[in-house]
This record gives structure tokens, C-alpha cells and sequence, in this order.
């Protein structure tokens, strides 16, 4: 009986929640329907359910909601409508965010097989050494695809440009991050060839500036990107859109740590991932169920325990769909949370939970209690030279990395090598360093050290010379975190 209320009490609230909503998903067609298009009680569509920017004049339609229920996924309160596109290959259903999110949940988006595309953008740096724009174009653009953890090989070599492109690129597990090996050799008209063989760890369709070699006068700066995709080449970013008035976006898990925003003059949102089964409300004490299990895959998801409410007007911008209120859930947790000004949620599909105060004590709080066990997060640490023009190459902690900059026959006229390594709390680097630069008007200047650098300040390894041949060779290490 008790089990029974819960489920009408759910059932009445859902009735009273926001309106249904258009949400699409980049999935085969059997995951939601073991049968796919075979499956007893799919016809075809005459036209589509309602307009909509997920159906184009020409598409091939499917009407899904006929299929036998043993025979598809369920949700609690059912979809008021379910399409397959043919044309695009996406499920696309009309319901309220109680059946998006458990349909959700079955049809597993991390499960789907992925690969990635590795870009490399190069630009040439101008006379007086400026920063390239964001307007700026690049003299040459490279991409390729491969699967994760498997080596890669590409050359592309026309009018006089050459760019020869090495990769291992390793895909995360549950996250959208790249850890990419990469050797990159590249050669443009009037310039001495650059070659790169470094390390980076990339959030998939981010771009990080890896790499540049300025001599004062001409030089270059490389840019390089990852990409995790599905296998029709569709960024895994836009497995999940949702229709916003005649257009779509896409709704992604947001798995940075915690992150606190300044609202207005009101208070300040702290918001952290958190996996949704850290909420799930699961019978531990019920001696029949066995915890070990496997769940039949047909099986409805338990509905949340929490009301789905629209958050502060306040808040609109960042969360403009119902979420799942935890103010009392938080309260439980020995947060004293005001009524009428401060707010604790959790959005299930972007896997955030959240709150709003204008408490900094309150904050922290939350802050320790949702924080990781492990707060540290991959860092790349990028070496900057200044002296002779300007050379800057980025690297991952403890790896071994080079520059090098060669014209005919293969001679060095620039040589770098370090191996950094971040210090424990974060604002101290190790690094190990060679340094050549052989070009004629600067002469020859060599050095092979060992030295430690504050995170951000720059450090004089080399100075004197005499009369008005004055030499002088500085470094900046900097420390990029992954969001």
C-alpha cells in the first residue's frame, strides 16, 4: 500500500509539472525497439506529429507509439509521441521531463561507440609578433579520424605546403576528453620547417594553442583540436538536442568541477557534477532484493523521489527547464538553506546539482559536501621563451617534449626540449630544459639545465654579452587545468 501511494502521489505530480517538451537523440533505432525498423506496429508517418526543426520537407518518417509496450521502452506517464527519422537517424519524442529523463537513462549515450577527429590549424605569425586573432585564417588546416587508442598517420603536401601528422588519441571513460600523443611536422614557403612532438589533454571540440616559434621577423603558431564524434561523424555533443522555440540545442553532461558564479548583486550559484545515482533512493533493507542483480534492460527506471519545480526567476539563464528541488534533501544534510532566497536543485540531464545563496558560509559548505575525493583535475603546462623572438610549447606534467625549427638540409637553427613537472600544491614547476638557437643573427647560444619556476613569473636563465651584443634568454611556465 505504501508502494502503491508513492507511485499516485508521483503520478500527481507529474500531471501538474511544465509542459512537454521536443528532445531528439543521435541513437540506432534498436535501442529504443529491440526489432528496429522490423519491429510489429511502426507506420510510416503521413506527416509529422507538429512542426518542428527536427523534421525537413523530404524526410522519411516512422510512427513508433503502435509498437506493443513489452516490446519498446516505457515511461511513467507515457511519451504523447514518438518518431524515428530515417533521414537524420534520431529518435524524436514529445513528452515531460519525467519520460525525457528515464528514457534517458535507458538509452545509454556513454555506450555508444565513438571515435575522434584530431585537427591541426597552423598560422603564420606576423612582423611584430602579436597574438593571431580570432578573425585570422590559417595558412593550413589538417584533420583526421581514428579510433581511440589506436595510432594514426596523415601527410598532406601541396603547393609548397607540407604538414605530416602522427597521433594516438585516447578517448576518456565517461568524459569528453582527449589525451592525445602527437608528433606534427609542418612546412610552409619562406619559412624553416617546424617539428613538434609533445603531449595534450584536450575537452573534445576545445582547440588549445600547442605550439608557436617566432624568430622576430617570420614564424608560425599551431593550433590543435579533438573532437569525440559518433560514427556518421556527428559530434557526440549533439547526441541529445532540444527543440527552443523554431530552433535546436544540445543538452551536455557538464562534468567540471566546482564552479561559483557571481549573480547580480543577489548571491552567488555553485554548481558541481554529480552522478544521478548518488541520489537514487535505493532499498538497501529490503532482504528479498538481491543488490547484485542484473536489471531486465526493459525495466522503467524508479521516478525520483524530488518534485520538479522551475527554478528562481534569478536563475533562468542557467537553468531554463524544471529541475529536481533538493532543498529539503540539503536541509537533511545540515544545510541551513532560508526560505524565499536560497536554493539547492539538481538538473538530471546536464548531471548538475546546484545551489543559490548569498551566504559564503553556506556556499562552502556545499562546496564539501558535493566536492570529489580527488580534486585535482589534468593539467597541461605551457613554457614560454622570450630573448631571441618568442617560442612557446605546451606539455603535460612529467612528459619529455621538443620544438624544433630546421631549414634546407635539415639544419637546426632552433632547438627545445623540457620535461616539467608540476609541483604538489600547484604553484611550483620542475623543469628540465635544453635550449639551442644556431640562427646567424643571433650567433649561438646553448644551455642544458635543471630549474624551478613560480607558476606565472618569469625567470632570467641566460644574460650578459658585451658592448651592444647583449644576449638574454627568459621563460615563463604557466599551468592550464582541464575544466
Amino acid at each position: 500500500m505504501k508502494w502503491n501511494l508513492g507511485w499516485i502521489l508521483w503520478l500527481l505530480m507529474a500531471l501538474t509539472c511544465e509542459a512537454a517538451e521536443i528532445v531528439a537523440w543521435k541513437v540506432p533505432l534498436n535501442r529504443f525497439v529491440e526489432q528496429g525498423l522490423e519491429a510489429a506496429g511502426i507506420v510510416p508517418c503521413k506527416s509529422s506529429p507538429e512542426p518542428s526543426p527536427f523534421f525537413k520537407k523530404g524526410d522519411v518518417l516512422w510512427d513508433l507509439k503502435g509498437i506493443s509496450p513489452e516490446n519498446r521502452i516505457q515511461t511513467v506517464p507515457p511519451l504523447e509521441w514518438a518518431v524515428w527519422n530515417e533521414n537524420s537517424e534520431t529518435l524524436v519524442i514529445k513528452a515531460d521531463w519525467n519520460g525525457i529523463w528515464q528514457l534517458h537513462q535507458r538509452l545509454k549515450l556513454d555506450d555508444l561507440p565513438k571515435q575522434c577527429r584530431i585537427t591541426a590549424e597552423v598560422f603564420e605569425v606576423q612582423a611584430d609578433g602579436l597574438p593571431v586573432s580570432d578573425k585570422s585564417v590559417p595558412s593550413l588546416v589538417h584533420s583526421c579520424v581514428s579510433k581511440s587508442g589506436q595510432e594514426v598517420e596523415s601527410i598532406y603536401h601541396q603547393h609548397g605546403k607540407m604538414i605530416r601528422l602522427k597521433s594516438n588519441a585516447t578517448i576518456g571513460a565517461g568524459a569528453p576528453v582527449v589525451d592525445l600523443g602527437l608528433e606534427i611536422s609542418i612546412s610552409l614557403p619562406d619559412q624553416p620547417g617546424l617539428e613538434i612532438n609533445t603531449g595534450l589533454t584536450l575537452i573534445s571540440g576545445s582547440a588549445v594553442w600547442a605550439a608557436r616559434d617566432f624568430d622576430g621577423t617570420k614564424g608560425m603558431d599551431l593550433r590543435m583540436a579533438a573532437s569525440i564524434e559518433l560514427l556518421d561523424g556527428t559530434p557526440l555533443s549533439q547526441a541529445l538536442m532540444i527543440q527552443k522555440g523554431g530552433t535546436v540545442s544540445p543538452i551536455e553532461v557538464d562534468r567540471r568541477q566546482i564552479q561559483r558564479h557571481r549573480i547580480g548583486d543577489k548571491g552567488w550559484l555553485t554548481t558541481q557534477w554529480l552522478d544521478p545515482r548518488n541520489l537514487a533512493d535505493n532499498d538497501t533493507t529490503d532482504p528479498s532484493v538481491d543488490p547484485f542483480a542484473e536489471r531486465d534492460p526493459r525495466e522503467v527506471p524508479k521516478p525520483n523521489r524530488f518534485r520538479e519545480v522551475m527554478v528562481p526567476e534569478i536563475l533562468r539563464a542557467w537553468f531554463d527547464r524544471p529541475v529536481w528541488d533538493l532543498r529539503e534533501w540539503t536541509r537533511n544534510a545540515g544545510l541551513e538553506l532560508k526560505d524565499g532566497s536560497d536554493f539547492a536543485g539538481y538538473d538530471p540531464l546536464t548531471q548538475n546539482v546546484f545551489i543559490f545563496s548569498n551566504s559564503e558560509r553556506l556556499l562552502d559548505m556545499f562546496e564539501a559536501l558535493y566536492s570529489p575525493m580527488c580534486c585535482l583535475r589534468p593539467a597541461m603546462l605551457v613554457a614560454t621563451f622570450d630573448g631571441n623572438g618568442q617560442s612557446r610549447l605546451v606539455a603535460r606534467s612529467g612528459q619529455r617534449c621538443r620544438l624544433k625549427r630546421a631549414i634546407a638540409e635539415q639544419k637546426e637553427i632552433r632547438f627545445i626540449e623540457i620535461e616539467p613537472t608540476l609541483g604538489e600544491t600547484g604553484d611550483m614547476i620542475d623543469m628540465r630544459l635544453h635550449y639551442r638557437n644556431d640562427s646567424v643573427a643571433q650567433g649561438i647560444q646553448s644551455l642544458k639545465t635543471a630549474v624551478t619556476l613560480r607558476t606565472g613569473r618569469t625567470l632570467e636563465l641566460i644574460s650578459g654579452g658585451n658592448g651592444e651584443a647583449k644576449q638574454s634568454l627568459r621563460v615563463k611556465a604557466e599551468v592550464i587545468r582541464v575544466p
